[in-house]
């Protein structure tokens, strides 16, 4: 799931002006009290999904920038206890939608499934013998070795990384499913609250 948010934002590290280029992550935030006053608080991005991008997006798009920064050395977090509360809680957020059109959310959603979710399927296609185009084969042969290469390289984002971390590639497609699932969903269960997003109409 992780590596759905390195496809569309890059590697950590550095500072947007856009609020489409920003990712942030609430577990570990830094602002300036002024700037979350200005913007009027957490009370502003009461009814969003992702509250902590949310916010982000409306910093920037106040004129202010925003960075996305590795702290391995800071902090370290554990978000979920376990794989089933990984796939019941994550996805929820992943798309990021809040504070952007649907529009938009649906072509990202339509990017990472091109370039992340269908090259291992279409390459395990020709491996069992299906008669494909070869260029098809071959642009998804690339896209899978660059999946392979975001894989090496997010490792270190796992201070405890189990051998079951190197077949994460294989959940890929299931992954961006249910991402687009919850995206097209406006009622969301939450730690035992209810989020409606968008507030009521």
């Amino acid at each position: 799931m992780l590596a759905s948010l390195v496809y569309r934002f890059g590697i950590p590290g550095t500072t947007v002006h856009r609020p489409a280029d920003v990712l942030a992550n609430g577990q570990v935030m830094l602002l300036h009290e002024h700037l979350l006053d200005e913007i009027g608080g957490f009370a502003a991005v009461a009814t969003a999904n992702a509250e902590d991008v949310a916010l982000a997006r409306r910093i920037v798009a106040d004129g202010r920038p925003f960075g996305f920064f590795e702290a391995r050395e800071a902090a370290s977090v554990k978000m979920y206890r376990s794989g089933v509360e990984v796939w019941r809680g994550w996805p929820r957020s992943l798309a990021l939608a809040d504070g952007q059109s649907r529009l938009r959310t649906n072509l990202q959603l339509s990017l990472m499934l091109l370039a992340q979710g269908l090259p291992l399927p279409i390459c395990l296609l020709k491996l069992f013998g299906r008669a494909l185009p070869r260029p098809l084969f071959e642009v998804n042969l690339a896209l899978l070795a660059v999946r392979l290469g975001v894989l090496a390289g997010m490792r270190r984002a796992y201070l405890n990384r189990r051998w079951w971390y190197w077949l994460s590639p294989l959940a890929d497609l299931p992954v961006l499913i249910e991402i687009w699932r919850r995206a097209a969903r406006r009622r969301h269960s939450w730690r035992g609250r209810t989020i409606l997003v968008g507030g009521m109409q």
